[in-house]
């Protein structure tokens, strides 16, 4: 467990912000305009050209931050926060890993997955299903199977995966180089809804037509990713 310090920045970092705000707001009834006290916290996410690490702050209004000697190397690039916990996917090391976020600022692993076994090779996507259930996919796969995600509903509670298995996603066998990739999703009415996109690799963009309906098994797909929630 390390502490990280609040004082300058390093130049040379860049960070990205994962922000959670708790709240206890009154019903009463007030006259008065007086801002509610909160609680609030913010996961920082930053990285040199080789290494990468995350930190834990009070307030991005003021103050400053650096790593230089501190903190977790987290060399992540996936980042999930939730229930204060943040989750990681270590590319390097292919592990899906579990930190604590401790309100004095440390940053504790508590667990971690080996992706090997659980998706065919990272995990792209990360998803609360509920307050104690993470719905994960990983990234499409290449050549023969490109149109197959690995898939895994894991609890959080003792960091484990109760269940995965490998959904259908859309592709053209005529078009190898166009892929999906699988973007972030959420539970609803007993349903998970997931989104993405589509990329050639081919033609190195973006490609906004993706595969039409009946080029891909459509139907498979939203009740395989149904199935996988529950």
């Amino acid at each position: 467990m390390r502490k990280f310090l609040k004082i300058k920045k390093a130049a040379t970092l860049t960070a990205i912000t994962l922000t959670s705000l708790f709240a206890t707001v009154s019903c009463k009834k007030s006259d008065s305009n007086q801002p509610v006290d909160s609680k609030q916290h913010f996961t920082i996410a930053s990285w040199t050209k080789d290494s990468q690490y995350i930190a834990s702050v009070p307030s991005l209004a003021d103050g400053s931050l650096t790593f230089k000697g501190n903190g977790i190397e987290a060399q992540g690039s996936r980042y999930f926060w939730h229930k204060g916990y943040v989750y990681i996917m270590n590319l390097p090391e292919k592990k899906f890993i579990q930190y604590q976020l401790n309100a004095d600022g440390t940053v504790k692993q508590l667990g971690y997955l080996l992706t090997d076994g659980i998706v065919p090779n990272y995990i792209q996507s990360i998803n609360a299903v509920d307050d104690n259930t993470l719905m994960v996919f990983g990234a499409n796969d290449s050549g023969d199977d490109n149109g197959r995600v690995g898939w895994a509903r894991i609890s959080t509670s003792d960091f484990r995966v109760v269940a995965k298995g490998v959904l259908q996603v859309p592709s053209n066998s005529s078009r190898p180089g166009l892929k999906f990739f699988v973007g972030k999703g959420f539970a609803d009415n007993g349903k998970f809804i997931l989104g993405g996109y589509f990329y050639d690799s081919d033609t190195k963009s973006y490609d906004a037509a993706g595969v039409k309906r009946g080029e891909h098994l459509t139907g498979c797909a939203l009740q395989q990713v149904r199935d996988a929630a529950h």
